[in-house]
């Protein structure tokens, strides 16, 4: 019991020390920035930044907003602002300030963190790899920054192996050719769209979206079993997966030969729908007036 009670009253004095700290710290940058010619952009960005973190958001926000009046194309400055932009949860906002900071300091360590940590927030997965990769690039390997960046790096392409049948590496290429098929769904060229998902199922074998596309784009040529086929390949993958289910349904009631006649759009879906609590199929229902009793 008594070395119980000295690792708390150890645990409380390290927690005052670094008060302390923390403190002093902020008086430090108070003073910085009351002294405005001795202040530079990044001590003043500093002491915002520390009075976001200790709640005085409004006050934190008014320094960032005068400094951008005339130091819109400061890194630091740009910086701040998508910190703030964070702490108000506008992730879109933030990846700006931060990939503007990025662009005028490519060396810039944390904001190639943060930015990347924004798209993690988007579930923009491709971009957040690269920026989280820059990190490890071109950051100290003694940074903890760069540390929690390699380490979320290692565990991520340990995770797409085992669950989604290809690193980091092989995710990236899959999805750049996925992007190419949604280019040409997009323009209506459903042979060349085909080719682009078949080449991305060849780097990440287990991703629904492609197979659901291809059933979209088998069925806009006519060819109703491969549509078919390429619906079910999606739902062994995912049985829940929404656009195949709906899908699905129409294409059944095509003849072989004849053509899908309505517009499907191919949707982020898992980026737009399980992970903001939405359903596909009600949304989809609602749009085209089905009452709630037809939607099964």
């Amino acid at each position: 019991m008594a070395k119980k009670k000295k690792s708390v009253k150890k645990t409380q004095q390290r927690k005052q020390i670094k008060e302390k700290k923390r403190k002093e710290k902020r008086k430090k940058l108070a003073l910085s920035a009351q002294a405005k010619p001795a202040a530079s952009v990044e001590e003043m960005v500093d002491y915002a930044l520390a009075l976001l973190e200790e709640g005085q958001v409004s006050r934190g926000n008014q320094i960032l907003e005068q400094l951008k009046e005339n130091f819109a194309d400061h890194s630091s400055v740009c910086f701040g602002l998508g910190v703030s932009a964070v702490h108000s949860r506008r992730f879109d906002e933030a990846v700006q300030w931060f990939e503007r900071a990025v662009d005028i300091s490519p060396d810039f360590v944390e904001a190639h963190y943060n930015l990347a940590a924004a798209y993690k927030e988007q579930l923009r997965i491709p971009e957040m790899i690269r920026a989280f990769r820059n990190v490890v690039k071109i950051g100290d390997p003694k940074n903890p920054s760069v540390q929690m960046a390699g380490d979320f790096l290692r565990n991520m392409d340990e995770s797409f192996r085992k669950e989604e049948g290809t690193g980091l590496d092989g995710f990236l290429a899959g999805h750049r050719h996925f992007e190419q098929g949604i280019h040409h769904m997009d323009n209506g060229n459903w042979e060349d769209a085909i080719a682009g998902f078949e080449k991305a199922l060849e780097y990440n074998p287990n991703n629904p979206q492609s197979y659901g596309n291809i059933g979209i784009c088998q069925a806009n040529l006519g060819r109703r079993q491969l549509a078919l086929d390429a619906l079910d390949e999606a739902l062994k993958l995912d049985p829940k997966y929404e656009p195949a289910l709906v899908n699905r349904r129409f294409i059944e009631s095509l003849k072989e030969g004849e053509c899908l006649r309505r517009d499907v759009k191919s949707v982020e879906y898992y980026k737009e729908y399980p992970m903001q609590n939405r359903s596909y199929i009600k949304e989809w229902a609602e749009s085209h007036g089905i009452p709630e009793s037809e939607k099964e």
